[in-house]
């Protein structure tokens, strides 16, 4: 069987880029949290030395700020409350929620419209003699056409009213942009930091009505009939640590509070921090005291500072290495078995993609090692066996550096013992010998078979499935030459099921080991709906 799994992989994509900005919302609110509990200590005190604490009912004073401090100590938790709402096969829930963030959201746009924007529709009125009716049309244009992208099912319905938002949205900017500047001409005080500044305020707003639109879709999405952990990931032991690391952006392999302990987890867990720091240094909402040109030095070093801690956290956490005659982990081991020649399944992204790169390093996204670390390593330890003659060791599976005269054993004795073992698609001695491996111990129906990114193609994909296919005694599904990129081949309830996408993108292989690892059904890996 044959499934082209696009649409589940862009649903996949989409769930994984809010997860990564997720992460740093996340950082966001206990900053704002501490900032806030520091500004009620510092105003409860500054009250009690007023005098004027006797003039008022100091009991139920008292009471009030208690509740607040709590409120806001506890805000961060609303994260998790949230994220655990959005696991649940409570269909009805998620789509009532999306509704309330849009009602929310959209109602908070509209006070901030209604609130700065007054003046400008005066001044448009007056310079253009505006029509009011007109006005109204145009946001129940808005309107019909935010519900119609955000609810319909349909990727035509969809495309066609993202267009007409885009047509408006460009046009309403327009005008209003213009307007502004007509104001701002005439006012000989206006210097061209409020020219930058009205045009960051646009953008801004332009990006929080998307992000609300975008939140408002997901939640759609979530309230339709299709499995929660394959579209925002899976926490198998649904602990508090593991849903708190989760949402930190932590890997799945340091879900646990045992991680505490180790470097590789502090350093992950305070490179975020460090880059927000960095970046509210640019936008001059830290004051420390420096000029402008120290602190934009200081900032731009922060979020560097960050990205680096980040990449060393990575290099830290590769130093825990595997030794097979050395069990510390009592759970089976999963094995990842591949060629060296693409030791870790490097996935296949443009070099001008800065943001896809942004977004594949921060969410463990750049290769299927990485991937496998981030998604499956909660379900036991990921495993392999390092390439020879390495000085480094790259983060990903623990590797183990056998002698030539070995790795034939030690291979063998895991793969019996393994949960799972996913293998890379080739058609070296190596991984032919694997293959025979896999077939002779019937482990064919615990492995998942991913074709590498750089032979995702049709050519060398199916090459690389008719070597497996002739080692492992096995049938090639009918069609595969005419079904685009090669992702993976997994057993699934209607036997073994070759998995496909237009695009051989990185969110396909997430998709591809999250319904091998959660045994999802055919028909749950064929949802047709497109974000």
């Amino acid at each position: 069987m044959i499934i082209d799994i696009s649409a589940l992989a862009k649903m996949v994509r989409r769930m994984d880029v809010s997860a990564t900005l997720k992460s740093f919302v996340v950082v966001f609110a206990v900053m704002f949290v501490l900032a806030n509990l520091v500004n009620i200590m510092n105003f409860l005190m500054n009250f009690l030395q007023s005098g004027l604490f006797g003039d008022i009912d100091s009991g139920g004073f008292v009471i009030a700020w208690v509740v607040t401090a709590i409120i806001a100590a506890f805000g961060p938790l609303a994260f998790i409350v949230w994220d655990w709402m959005a696991r649940q096969p409570w269909h009805h829930l998620a789509a009532i929620s999306g509704a309330l963030i849009g009602g929310i959201g959209f109602a908070a746009v509209g006070f901030c419209l209604g609130a700065f924007g007054a003046n400008v529709v005066v001044e448009l009125d007056t310079v253009f003699s505006f029509d009011w009716f007109f006005l109204f049309v145009v946001i129940g244009l808005v309107v019909v056409a935010l519900i119609g992208w955000m609810s319909s099912e349909s990727q035509q319905v969809r495309r066609f009213m993202g267009w007409e938002l885009i047509v408006v949205a460009a046009l309403g900017l327009g005008g209003f942009l213009y307007v502004v500047s007509l104001s701002k001409m005439e006012d000989p005080e206006s210097a061209w930091v409020d020219y930058v500044g009205l045009a960051a305020t646009v953008i801004l707003l332009v990006v929080v009505v998307w992000l609300v639109a975008r939140s408002v879709r997901h939640r759609i999405v979530l309230s339709g009939d299709r499995p929660r952990e394959l579209l925002v990931g899976s926490i198998r032991h649904k602990r508090f640590w593991a849903r708190l690391a989760f949402l930190a952006g932590l890997p799945s392999s340091l879900w646990h509070a045992r991680a505490m302990l180790t470097p590789a987890f502090w350093a992950f867990l305070l490179a975020r921090p460090l880059v927000y720091a960095g970046v509210l240094l640019l936008l001059d909402r830290i004051d420390i005291g420096f000029n402008i040109g120290v602190t934009i030095v200081l900032g731009m070093g922060a979020i560097v500072g960050g990205h680096v801690l980040f990449y060393y956290a990575k290099r830290m956490a590769a130093s825990y290495i595997w030794n097979p005659s050395q069990q510390s982990d009592p759970r089976p081991p999963i094995l990842f078995l591949r060629s060296f020649e693409d030791d870790q399944l490097r996935f296949k992204r443009p070099g001008w993609d800065l943001v896809g790169h942004w977004f594949d390093l921060w969410s463990f996204r750049r290769n299927a090692d990485e991937a496998m670390i981030d998604e499956i390593a909660q379900y036991g330890p990921v495993v392999a066996l390092g390439m020879p003659g390495e000085t480094r060791i790259p983060f990903g599976a623990l590797r183990y550096y056998s002698k030539h005269e070995d790795w034939q054993r030690i291979v063998t004795d895991t793969a019996k013992r393994a949960q799972a073992i996913v293998i890379g698609a080739g058609s070296t001695p190596g991984v032919m010998w694997e293959y025979e491996l896999l077939a002779r111990e019937q482990l064919l129906d615990r492995t998942l078979l991913l074709f590498p990114p750089a032979a995702a193609d049709s050519g060398a994909g199916i090459s690389a499935l008719a070597a497996f296919a002739e080692a492992t005694q096995s049938e090639l599904p009918h069609d595969a030459q005419e079904s685009g990129h090669l992702i993976a081949l997994l057993a699934t309830d209607t036997g073994p099921t070759l998995l496909t996408a237009q695009k051989p993108g990185t969110a396909a292989y997430v998709a591809a080991m999250r319904a091998h690892f959660q045994q999802v059904t055919a028909a749950q890996l064929a949802d047709p709906l497109v974000l």
